[in-house]
């Protein structure tokens, strides 16, 4: 069950970057909102892992 996590770690990645690949980083609350749930994601995934 290794490959999964490693697969929520790279989607809160791409939350992470993906408003300035995909270019809507000049609407702050999107942007922020982009940024805490991919932060989340990773948090809780390594939170899962470590258990």
């Amino acid at each position: 069950m290794k490959w999964n996590s490693w697969a929520l770690i790279t989607v809160g990645a791409w939350l992470i970057t993906a408003p300035w690949i995909l270019g809507y980083a000049s609407y702050n609350l999107v942007t922020w909102n982009s940024i805490a749930a991919g932060s989340m994601v990773i948090v809780l995934t390594l939170w899962n892992m470590a258990q």
